[in-house]
């Protein structure tokens, strides 16, 4: 997941960057997955792929059996 692992990346390096100095989710992370994950990693079951949801924070970084897609904060450890 090479595109989640750059968005990870980019959300780090881009903190001090932001106004308020926090990244949040919902305003910052959630519209760059909508473009480009959420037709395969989005809301509609049927269509979702590897049981992984980025269209919430929670299942963006849920336990996905001993590792997450994503572990906020440490883009290394991030899939």
């Amino acid at each position: 997941m090479p595109l989640i692992k750059f968005i990870i990346i980019i959300a780090t390096l881009a903190t001090p960057i932001v106004a308020e100095g926090i990244i949040e989710f919902n305003k910052d992370i959630r519209p760059i997955f909508s473009d480009h994950c959420f037709s395969c990693h989005g809301p509609d079951k049927r269509a979702r792929k590897a049981d992984l949801r980025l269209d919430t924070y929670e299942g963006a970084i849920r336990d996905l059996g001993g590792y997450s897609a994503i572990v906020p904060g440490d883009p290394d450890k991030s899939e």
